[in-house]
């Protein structure tokens, strides 16, 4: 009788080990590892989102998130541009909502679909948060649902590191002679020109009082093409001839973080219309490229829509608001 041979099967083991990540650190594409230590040797296994998520998703759907201003509440807004061709003429279907880098969820407002020049609808999320948490380059992050994406977009957002500061000149310009000639409406020019970052506030003053913001239009900062790196912008203020030609005075109030005192101010009335009558050979210069602006602020408008999240530096006050 033959005896059978018989192999004995090596005894193996398996061992699960388990990684919880922030979702903000997946979403980053941030590449996390695993090691295994063995006497037969060191084995290593990478994972990221980016071989999981498609680069981008099949949709026409687009998400925009924009770097915040100081001057402003800590709002944050995330903007859903929709193609038209989707029919969507209301928000049902689509969810925009925040949470924070902790997870905590932001109360967020809707907005209701706004048509663009570009044929697509535009649609916002807002919500606030705490300067103190955006200070501390915490990250906030933006959640888009609508039934034509395959699985949800998720954007983040968080302060970048420093960047180089250079405070604004700031030159304000009576009306033009020829609008006073037709004893109607006039323009102050007000011209906010190599400051650095590109974040910065404009409010005007008639005589001391602050004026409503549809008194004025102030333009998005532009890049300078002779100065990389600096930005310039203007605000124009409409007032009536009766107003200048009864001596009120105008005030351009500009804020900038790397102003003295954040804030400075140039005011012009009619007494200084001499002075720049005086000195037109020197303003006709700057008065050209006043125009040139006036003639370019159409076209920053276009970029008006996209949004901003705001902070204020409120000394003394609670910045933290609801």
């Amino acid at each position: 009788m033959l005896a059978e041979n018989t192999v004995s099967q090596p005894l193996t083991f398996k061992v699960t080990s388990t990684l919880t990540i922030p979702e903000v650190d997946w979403l980053a594409q941030k590449v996390f590892t695993c090691r295994m230590d063995h006497k037969s040797g060191t084995f290593k296994k990478n994972v990221s989102s980016s071989v999981c998520i498609p680069t981008t998703p099949s949709t026409d759907i687009e998400v925009f998130l924009i770097p915040p201003s100081c001057w402003h509440l800590p709002k944050q807004v995330c903007q859903a541009d929709l193609p038209g061709h989707t029919g969507l003429t209301h928000r049902g279907g689509l969810n925009i909502s925040w949470a924070n880098q902790d997870g905590k969820d932001l109360l967020t407002k809707i907005t209701d679909p706004v048509s663009q020049p570009n044929g697509t609808l535009s649609v916002m999320g807002e919500a606030s948060a705490c300067v103190e948490e955006w200070d501390s380059r915490k990250a906030f992050m933006c959640t888009v649902i609508h039934q034509d994406l395959p699985f949800p977009m998720k954007k983040t957002i968080s302060k970048h590191t420093e960047q180089a500061k250079h405070p604004p000149a700031v030159y304000v310009l009576p009306p033009a002679r020829e609008q006073l000639v037709l004893h109607e409406q006039a323009t102050v020019f007000c011209l906010v020109k190599g400051f650095a970052p590109a974040d910065f506030f404009v409010q005007w003053l008639q005589s001391g009082q602050t004026l409503s913001s549809d008194r004025y239009v102030t333009s998005a900062p532009m890049p300078e093409t002779q100065s990389p790196g600096f930005y310039y912008a203007h605000s124009l203020l409409t007032v009536t001839e009766e107003d200048w030609s009864s001596g009120e005075t105008f005030t351009c109030v500009v804020g900038h973080e790397a102003l003295p005192h954040m804030v400075t101010e140039r005011t012009v009335d009619k007494s200084t219309e001499g002075e720049a009558n005086a000195k037109e050979e020197g303003f006709e210069n700057l008065w050209t490229t006043a125009s040139t602006f006036i003639v370019l602020f159409p076209l920053s408008l276009f970029y008006s829509t996209t949004v901003t999240l705001f902070k204020v530096d409120d000394s003394g006050g609670d910045r933290c608001w609801e």
